[in-house]
């Protein structure tokens, strides 16, 4: 890292999230080196700030050693990044997940969290491993879970939630004083993209009024798609 400057990053990322973190890096003074990205407001933002990018099938291994970088950010990134890559960041490679590590690893987890009846989520920015979702923890931050909270709704809270750590996040980078919390593996529970609600997500009469609703809820997406990691927010929401 330069003096006088901030740090170099590389960025992986796949919606709104991703530009509004990749803007904040760069008001802090951080450069963003480049991009990888199938998103195409990303993309589109990308080539208008002229810092080169690539999509996800290209040789991502190959396009990132041309570059040096101290960080590599991961932001609204379903697919587990190779070790070659990891390896690559003079520091670290740090990745989004919306969910409470250990708690919550794997896809979907705001739906499961809601159709487990959880009453506090959380946010994590933490090091990424070989091993996904399962590096330390260097930021987190834990909210309540109300009543009537949707699987969209608590996406949106944790996109909210995901910028706003991300702040804490870079001002503990940018004076080296994150602070690592390890991952109690005995903790731990993943959640994978195969796996879906019993019954074929059809409603069980025999059970309580409150599991019926948690299911419910936990399915209410609105008119995003569930096929990602975290929310897209492409929609605006009123």
């Amino acid at each position: 890292m330069s003096s006088g400057r901030g740090f170099d990053c590389c960025i992986i990322g796949q919606g709104k999230l991703t530009i509004e973190c990749a803007e904040y890096l760069r008001g802090q003074g951080h450069l963003v080196t480049c991009v990888i990205t199938d998103n195409i407001d990303v993309a589109t933002w990308a080539e208008s700030q002229s810092i080169p990018f690539i999509n996800s099938l290209a040789n991502q291994l190959e396009f990132l050693e041309a570059y040096s970088f101290d960080y590599l950010f991961s932001i609204i990134n379903p697919v587990q990044t190779p070790a070659a890559i990891l390896a690559l960041p003079k520091k670290s490679a740090i990745n989004f997940h919306d969910a409470p590590l250990p708690k919550y690893a794997g896809l979907h987890v705001t739906s499961w969290a809601i159709q487990n009846q959880e009453t506090e989520y959380g946010v994590s920015w933490h090091e990424m491993r070989s091993t996904f979702d399962a590096g330390d923890i260097f930021v987190q931050d834990l909210f309540p879970i109300e009543a009537d909270e949707t699987a969209f709704s608590l996406s949106v809270k944790c996109y909210q939630k995901g910028f706003e750590s991300f702040k804490q996040l870079i001002a503990d980078l940018s004076v080296d004083q994150v602070r690592r919390i390890p991952q109690n593996m005995a903790e731990r529970s993943v959640y994978f993209a195969s796996q879906k609600p019993s019954n074929a997500a059809l409603i069980d009469w025999r059970q309580s009024a409150q599991q019926i609703i948690a299911l419910t809820r936990g399915l209410d997406y609105q008119r995003d798609d569930n096929n990602h990691d975290g929310p897209d927010y492409k929609l605006e929401v009123k």
